[in-house]
């Protein structure tokens, strides 16, 4: 499957060192992400995946155009790329779900992203001090190893608050999750794209 890389040229989603369904399903919660979250475009799947598809398509030509015009900062330029590619997915979800960027320090610091669906919103928003329901995404620059960043101490303080963190240098996604004891555990992981 080609896709845009970083640096504008072809690249190819390929499978990561983990057992996930494809990268698309690690987001999608195939691999626990979002589970039990239920895709409302099962009945409709031809359309779903155009629909993903041009999400990642997406994803990848703004991540390429941000790089591209030589402004960049290592992490936070890319963090609206990343924010539609969720949105993207998340509203193709029952329940549907959404991201609310630099969320609130409830105890184990200040996650990029705080993943909500929507029945927590209340009147709007979600609740104050709700811990939200699809856990937190820590985003690091592309430069940066997201399996080590996996395991330090940042992402361990979300685990035992959140208890679910998705870690990704942009092309790399770990899903952090609990395992059968409820110890901490590598739950899935995907690389979408080999070159930086």
């Amino acid at each position: 499957r080609a896709c845009r890389s970083f640096g504008g040229q072809g690249g190819t989603v390929s499978r990561g060192r983990g057992r996930g369904n494809g990268w698309m399903g690690l987001i999608l919660g195939m691999g626990g992400f979002w589970s039990p979250a239920v895709h409302r475009c099962n009945e409709n799947t031809t359309e779903c995946k155009v629909n993903l598809t041009t999400a990642a398509e997406a994803y990848f030509a703004d991540l390429h155009r941000v790089r591209a015009s030589g402004g960049p900062t290592w992490e936070r330029s890319y963090y609206p790329a990343l924010a539609n590619l969720i949105g993207a997915v998340g509203r193709t979800l029952k329940p549907k779900v959404f991201c609310v960027l630099e969320g609130a320090d409830q105890g184990a610091g200040h996650p990029d992203y705080a993943i909500y669906t929507a029945k927590q919103v209340q009147k709007g928003r979600p609740q104050e001090g709700q811990v939200p329901e699809r856990g937190v995404v820590e985003v690091k620059g592309v430069g940066e190893d997201a399996w080590l960043t996996a395991e330090s101490d940042q992402v361990s303080r979300y685990w035992g608050h959140y208890r679910l963190v998705l870690v990704t240098n942009l092309r790399d996604f770990v899903l952090v999750g609990a395992d059968g004891s409820g110890s901490p555990a590598r739950l899935d992981q995907e690389r979408v794209s080999e070159r930086r």
